[in-house]
């Protein structure tokens, strides 16, 4: 394939991609909800003030506390801020607007890297139609790039870049590994690079520190990789260092889980997969399993999981042929090694099982990446054209997934529900208790409220959390009796919205509610204990007196 030809396809397919991108965000809010606003948040106080964000501002309560993520992954939010005061966009909420028009961008250093992978490895010049498949898979492998892709978190900050910066110092780190001649230019660049990584994206930070200290311990006994080790030394003092002094957020967040897990592991219902303690399962919102679209899902996982075995059993294979090893093949099943035990134990740490379910897989695509490389290099005719297969059914099966998407699962923010948060967060006392679920909500931290409220399921016992649901989105009677309880006060509002009766109703945690009654704000609207102060149809405001 020449080179020309490669480069018209591969334009083409990003320029396709992101016309579908933005034309599926054309009705909705670019501002971000759930988790993406205080990751965005930084980058918003810095248009706004001129300054990076301090934590000076005293929340009421943990949500609103979440505003401290502002000061942590600081280099994304300051680029991001660049881009919109160079672009002219800086009013918010038209900021966000830019990089919603942009959402594919930042995913072609990925293909990129996958590419340079593949041809590194492969040592060849002209490019085949692997370079085409290699680059295309990385682009189209739905539990990784298209998760950030998701509609209503564009201003999610450097999620998006981290990804390509993940996966370059992984492939930095084993071609540092593969040479024979210790290549200073790479070294260097390996080195540099350390730093602004652990500036970029917390989540992706772990995930190498994870992959680095189970090397080691594979590497300690090996007398003739003691340098390799020290370069991985180095990258984990970087690492602390980058954490006290730039990013404490870092090891803040670090020690938060380890002291939390026990707590965790006490209440074992808490660590199984799609386990709602002391809530009726009949509430419980989407489910994998109750639709084709789970079904895809986890036909994908299984497919990225399949890749990595051929190249595990193709590398077993070789070494039992008595074939020469090559190191980058023995690093790439150290970072698979890696994957499985540090990163699977961390998310387990952090969320239990239904943490490993939820984002096991973000990291494994490019595991899969690296194994494919391997795969199209070494493995025999019959090999290769099994794993292609393979890659263009994950490939399509990515696609079918993303228009089949349950509608239930579309948290995104409509205009006209940020048009009745506006009015909330600008004319309510920022002193105030607002209860909603955990997408309505969190979009009125730009706007400095101090005492916001969601479900917080992982917070509190199962019988108020169903009582919650029960009495504010199922059957509406008498809402403020248990309002009043989990929030401690008699004078406090709830946004409510259309729209939750056709999402599912969102929290905090990882575990999401059915959809709302349809009639549910009119049973608000009824309560002698409760005055609508905002009406727009879509959303409502009421205030409890």
């Amino acid at each position: 394939m020449k080179k020309y030809y490669f480069l018209l396809v591969l334009i083409l397919l990003v320029l396709v991609t992101n016309i579908f991108l933005i034309n599926d965000n054309l009705n909705y809010s670019p501002v971000p909800t759930r988790w993406g606003v205080p990751i965005d948040y930084g980058r918003y106080n810095i248009l706004k003030e001129g300054v990076l964000y301090e934590d000076t501002k005293q929340s009421l309560t943990w949500q609103s506390g979440l505003i401290t993520y502002g000061d942590a992954d600081e280099l994304p939010k300051i680029l991001s801020a660049i881009i919109n005061m160079a672009s002219g966009y800086t009013n918010f909420p038209y900021d966000l607007t830019l990089h919603q028009l942009f959402l594919w961008l930042p995913f072609i250093y990925i293909p990129i890297i996958s590419l340079y992978w593949y041809k590194y490895i492969s040592n060849k010049k002209e490019f085949d139609f692997n370079c085409l498949i290699i680059c295309v898979f990385s682009m189209f492998t739905l539990p990784g790039a298209f998760l950030v892709l998701s509609k209503g978190i564009a201003g999610a900050g450097g999620n998006s870049v981290a990804r390509g910066l993940f996966l370059l110092v992984l492939v930095l780190l084993i071609v540092n590994f593969n040479e024979k001649k210790k290549n200073v230019f790479k070294l260097l660049v390996l080195i540099l690079l350390f730093g602004p990584f652990y500036l970029f994206y917390h989540t992706w930070t772990y995930y190498l520190i994870l992959y680095m200290t189970i090397v080691i311990f594979l590497l300690l006994f090996n007398k003739e990789d003691r340098y390799y080790i020290s370069l991985l030394v180095i990258g984990i003092v970087i690492f602390i260092s980058i954490s006290i002094y730039y990013n404490i957020h870092l090891l803040n967040e670090s020690t938060r889980l380890l002291k939390y897990f026990p707590e965790m592991i006490a209440d074992l219902s808490s660590i199984l997969p799609w386990s709602v303690s002391g809530v009726e399962d009949d509430l419980v919102g989407y489910k994998p399993l109750n639709n084709i679209y789970g079904y895809i899902q986890i036909l994908i996982s299984l497919f990225l999981v399949l890749v990595v075995i051929i190249f595990l059993l193709n590398f077993y294979v070789r070494k039992k042929k008595k074939y020469s090893v090559l190191r980058y093949e023995k690093m790439v099943v150290y970072f698979v090694l890696a994957h499985v035990i540090g990163v699977g134990l961390g998310l387990f740490i952090w969320d239990g099982f239904s943490g490993i379910l939820a984002r096991f897989f973000e990291g494994w695509v490019y595991i899969a990446i690296l194994s494919s490389g391997c795969i199209l290099t070494l493995g025999s005719k019959r090999i290769v054209k099994i794993t292609r297969i393979v890659m263009v059914g994950i490939m399509c099966l990515t696609i079918v997934s993303y228009f089949i998407q349950p509608k239930e699962l579309d948290r995104s923010l409509t205009r006209e529900e940020f048009i009745g948060l506006r009015f909330t967060g600008e004319k309510v006392n920022i002193n105030s208790y607002i209860f909603s679920d955990f997408r309505l909500v969190m979009p009125l931290l730009y706007f400095d409220q101090r005492g916001l409220i969601d479900i917080d399921y992982r917070h509190r016992n199962g019988e108020d959390v169903q009582e919650i649901l029960e009495r504010c989105y199922y059957s509406g009677l008498n809402p403020h009796l248990i309002l009043d309880k989990v929030i401690g006060h008699k004078q406090y509002y709830v946004a409510t919205s259309e729209r939750q009766s056709k999402v599912v109703i969102s929290d905090s945690s990882y575990v999401n509610f059915k959809p709302a009654s349809s009639n549910f704000q009119e049973q608000f609207a009824i309560q002698n204990t409760f005055n609508r102060v905002y009406d727009s149809k879509l959303y409502n405001l009421f205030y409890r007196y």
